[in-house]
């Protein structure tokens, strides 16, 4: 028996109530949730968004094939964007507008516990959420991996690497009009300006 896809139930929207979950991330589906005044249930339709995707993805329904050709899987929603991707496809990253994460030590320390052959790729999920008031997005991620005779992602226990850095680069831009050779520009005094150098990492504060 085949199994059924997840599926988002849509309560009071003008849309399709049951509507299957891949149609819904295709944006084969109209949701309007778009009220920026209601915070809370904006946090909850996210909650709601991961959760389903979650299911999804760890089902045999969802295809890797297009990560595997070196292509990015990216859902984006009003003020959350969930990009499927692999180890292999952030270190190739060319795009200077997305938020890239470098695993580092952690990759071959999950190769080493899971028995996972040094040239096989993992599967990344990176979620970059735009907060209220926040100028860089809040960025959580999960690494998976496809075991042999297994047809589903499987996720990867990331405590194996709470004693290693993971890198996590974030797209910034320095405004055109401001003045680096005053030493009292916001530049130099402002924590909370955003600064970033000619290949887009953050210059914190005490660097500049």
């Amino acid at each position: 028996m085949q199994k059924k896809k997840p599926y988002i139930n849509l309560v009071n929207q003008e849309c399709v109530e049951n509507c299957l979950f891949n149609d819904f991330i295709s944006n084969q589906c109209i949701l309007d949730y778009k009220d920026d005044n209601n915070k809370e249930e904006n946090i909850k339709f996210n909650d709601y968004i991961l959760h389903n995707f979650e299911t999804y993805l760890t089902s045999e329904e969802y295809n890797t094939s297009k990560l595997e050709n070196n292509q990015d899987d990216i859902y984006e929603y009003e003020k959350m964007t969930i990009t499927m991707t692999t180890t292999q496809n952030q270190r190739n990253n060319t795009y200077k507008n997305i938020t890239t994460i470098d695993l580092g030590e952690c990759e071959n320390i999950l190769k080493t516990k899971y028995n996972i052959p040094e040239n096989d790729i993992l599967y990344v999920k990176k979620i970059d959420i735009i907060q209220e008031g926040m100028k860089i997005p809040k960025v959580e991620y999960d690494v998976y991996y496809k075991f042999p005779n297994n047809n589903s992602l499987e996720k990867l226990d990331l405590s194996l690497c709470k004693d290693t850095k993971i890198s996590l680069l974030m797209p910034v831009e320095i405004s055109e009009s401001l003045d680096i050779l005053n030493s009292s520009s916001k530049y130099y005094n402002d924590i909370c300006y955003i600064a970033s150098s000619d290949d887009g990492t953050d210059i914190i504060l005490k660097d500049r």
